[in-house]
């Protein structure tokens, strides 16, 4: 156990908001990233009634750009924002990072063409679209994508037959999208559904299983050939897709046993070997940079929750000293957010020393400088010191 005096500073919140609902584009909020000085956010019926996505002032919630969904993206020749039930999200290379968002063009009567359109984060212009669906005549079958993640400079889709068509065969497809072409593509049932990209994979939920069976696959992101599969080591395991913890090659999997307790293995998301698996008790998170994961365990079956995390050094840690019971909501920076305890958000280092307390809200986002949470009918922002 991780047992040592503080190792991060005590982070505090600065009081009041500094901005809320009533500052940005949005009245309601459903993503936020963090980045540096502004903020990636997706919005929920802003002041125009439409959904959409933006990226504000971190300090003031002034809109540096914002794009409405079914609206035409800026130099997209056409192409208009689908993406409104799903994340909008971001490669990067270097110090460089792009919002990645799904994209439709319609063509007269003819099918849609569809796929991912890579955008500027300074004024949201289209940077590059890469089309997974090519427009296509009525009397051929419709496609959607039905899934895609994006990560590093590399994103995998899902194309599949509308829910209207009996014809028509799944497509997987890995794509360059800083080179804007398509890398690997997979027919039927022999892909992979998505949920995070990681250490040169993509992970998720191995296509093929049934439904009565849930099994976690990695697959190479190169060549879309199988790296791993959890199938045949636990009778069930998964990862959230909206939300799938993994920080310095290591992922973290929810996972049965025979005896259909759940737990929580941490993974090596190149091998797929397990490096330790754990009771689980309140869920996991990492940071966006993927460089700290976190979550909360049970220890010898007591009512104590510990903190299992993984930082820089890819080696789980389970913290010397208990937490507060509640739900682990975030992590960044070495340190670990715990909802629903005495206060609505508490702050710890890896050995468990409290480190600060935030206001109530949902956690959205939080980096060093900024915390994002959504309220009852909206959003706040507060500035960290």
């Amino acid at each position: 156990m991780l047992d040592q005096p503080p190792s991060v500073p005590v982070t505090t919140f600065g009081g009041a908001a500094a901005w809320t609902e009533q500052d940005g584009p949005f009245s309601e909020l459903s993503h936020a990233e963090i980045r540096g000085d502004v903020l990636l956010v997706d919005g929920v019926g802003d002041k125009g009634g439409a959904e959409g996505v933006a990226v504000v002032d971190a300090g003031t919630g002034a809109p540096r750009w914002s794009v409405g969904a079914l609206d035409e993206l800026p130099g997209g020749d056409g192409a208009l924002l689908y993406q409104v039930d799903k994340p909008t999200a971001v490669i990067s290379s270097g110090d460089e990072w792009w919002p990645v968002v799904e994209y439709y063009r319609q063509a007269g009567d003819d099918h849609a063409e569809r796929g991912l359109a890579v955008l500027s984060a300074d004024d949201g212009s289209v940077v590059r679209t890469v089309p997974v669906v090519k427009a296509a005549p009525e009397s051929e079958p419709e496609y959607t994508i039905a899934n895609w993640r994006a990560g590093g400079t590399s994103a995998v889709v899902v194309a599949a037959p509308s829910a209207t068509e009996d014809e028509g065969t799944v497509r997987t497809v890995g794509i360059d999208l800083l080179e804007g072409a398509v890398t690997w593509e997979r027919e039927g049932q022999e892909g992979i559904d998505p949920a995070t990209i990681a250490g040169g994979v993509v992970i998720g939920r191995a296509a093929g299983n049934g439904d009565d069976k849930q099994a976690t696959a990695a697959y190479d992101l190169r060549s879309g050939e199988p790296k791993w599969s959890l199938a045949d080591r636990y009778p069930s395991s998964y990862v959230d897709e909206n939300r799938t913890p993994v920080a310095a090659g290591v992922l973290a999997v929810y996972v049965t046993d025979d005896a259909g307790v759940v737990g929580v293995a941490l993974v090596d998301t190149v091998s797929g070997e397990e490096l330790t698996r754990v009771k689980m008790a309140s869920g996991c998170a990492s940071d966006a940079a993927g460089e700290f994961l976190a979550c909360g365990i049970s220890v010898d079956d007591t009512s104590d929750r510990r903190l299992l995390t993984v930082s820089a050094d890819g080696e789980p840690k389970v913290s010397g000293k208990a937490v507060e019971a509640g739900q682990v909501a975030g992590a960044f920076a070495g340190r670990t957010v715990v909802s629903g305890g005495s206060s609505a958000l508490n702050l710890y280092d890896a050995a468990g020393n409290p480190r600060g307390e935030g206001p109530r809200g949902r956690l959205l986002a939080i980096s060093e400088g900024h915390l994002v949470v959504a309220t009852g009918g909206g959003y706040s922002v507060f500035a960290l010191d």
